[in-house]
């Protein structure tokens, strides 16, 4: 889930509140355990499959009765004179509609109709599904439940017309491998993510993660990590997440609250803003809907989504906010320690505990492995006085007892010098 740097600006993040009806009347202490990785797992570099290009018609099946074929003439010939057109209908949807009974290619109606979606926004795409004469409709639905490719943008309509039992059966047949269609795959997840609470408050993400894949701005590519948002604002997913709609869904939305950041004004170059944001978006979303025990994800990127899931129904942004703070500390500076962008990865580190010195509420979230975590963040990328004084600061309101615990381990595996070792103790006082 790690973003590139872009220009410094306003950051879209979620309000610091917690549903109520998630939480609990007095939260649990997160379990000990060792910290999970993120979900950016590295797999083999293969060959991209991408969701951008011009779509390509394939051959209509041959088995549409003959009644329904009868059905879509007549409903052509309706569309023509403009009888199964809504008043309210907006003008561009009225013209596409005009366009489908003009194309030369017109035994091809899936093609016709994605290609006139091509050209609507996701808000037209829906509406013009939606006043799709009934045969055309029908040939739609018949061809594409055969299996037939789809558009992003007419994938994104059908499902966003379907009730929720409709929808929950969709993604099942995505899980179970049923649907192959990648343009589908996505279109499910993303609509998974926009009914949540999440998605009914941040409508505008919402409507930006259907336009980035209406415009082909969304891939499957492996190597990327599961989920990972480009200096541009596209998006990168794995294959490997298409059978776990809710685990997409999820991660989706995380990326997708980065490119609308970068679409707006620029990422945040504090990591510590922009990977709030992020992990906020996915942790609500994959709290509300997703499996704890998803068996279509890989175990590191089903940890990662359970760890932010759990720390929010308990602790909420706080508890997001304390492990996000050890991950991307961790994952900087072991970059920082292979000397991959040392003066990047350092910016990381310190922006981290600078940030979290300032929030008292994520340092009482912390637990012996975040505090672990940036022990030895800072361990990697320097160690003076002065930086495990200002490591003390980060976690001052930490449970004394998970502070005297990582302590005990730090010092076990010798991970500081006597002299380093004796400054931290001091500084986790």
């Amino acid at each position: 889930m790690s973003v590139g740097k872009t220009q410094a600006a306003p950051v879209r993040t979620q309000a610091k509140t917690v549903d109520k009806t998630a939480t609990p009347s007095k939260p649990a202490a997160p379990a000990a355990k060792p910290l999970p990785k993120s979900s950016s797992f590295s797999v083999p570099t293969k060959k991209p499959l991408s969701m951008t290009g011009k779509y390509k018609a394939a051959k209509p099946p041959d088995a549409a009765p003959a009644a329904l074929k009868a059905d879509v003439a007549k409903a052509r010939t309706a569309a023509a004179a403009g009888s199964t057109v809504a008043a309210s209908v907006s003008s561009e949807v009225k013209m596409a509609l005009k366009a489908l009974t003009m194309s030369p290619n017109r035994n091809d109606v899936v093609f016709n109709v994605g290609e006139q979606m091509s050209k609507l926004s996701p808000a037209q795409q829906k509406e013009l599904y939606l006043n799709l004469p009934k045969g055309v409709k029908a040939q739609v639905d018949f061809e594409l439940t055969g299996g037939k490719p789809a558009s992003p943008g007419l994938s994104l309509a059908r499902v966003g017309t379907m009730s929720d039992a409709k929808l929950a059966e969709t993604a099942a047949l995505v899980r179970g491998g049923v649907i192959e269609d990648i343009g589908l795959q996505a279109a499910v997840a993303t609509e998974l993510a926009a009914r949540t609470q999440w998605g009914k408050e941040n409508p505008d993400i919402v409507e930006h993660q259907k336009q980035m894949l209406t415009d082909g701005k969304v891939n499957f590519k492996e190597g990327r990590g599961a989920a990972r948002t480009n200096p541009d604002g596209t998006i990168d997913l794995d294959p490997s997440i298409a059978k776990s709609p809710e685990g997409m869904a999820a991660l989706l939305a995380h990326e997708a609250t980065h490119s609308y950041n970068a679409a707006n004004g620029g990422m945040s170059e504090s990591v510590y803003e922009e990977e709030t944001a992020g992990n906020m978006a996915s942790a609500r979303v994959f709290s509300e809907i997703g499996d704890p025990q998803d068996s279509a994800l890989s175990k590191d990127a089903l940890d990662g989504l359970n760890d932010y899931a759990q720390n929010f129904k308990t602790k909420g942004e706080d508890g997001v906010q304390a492990r996000m703070s050890a991950e991307y500390a961790s994952e900087a500076s072991k970059a920082f320690d292979a000397g991959s962008q040392k003066k990047g990865n350092l910016a990381k580190v310190n922006d981290v505990i600078t940030h979290l010195q300032a929030d008292p509420g994520a340092q009482k979230a912390m637990n012996k492995d975040y505090i672990y975590e940036l022990a030895k963040a800072v361990g990697r990328t320097g160690v003076s006085e002065e930086r495990i004084k200002e490591l003390g600061v980060a976690v001052k309101n930490a449970p004394p007892a998970e502070k005297a615990l990582a302590l005990v381990r730090l010092t076990m595996e010798k991970a500081f010098d006597p002299d380093g070792l004796k400054a931290l103790a001091d500084a986790l006082k």
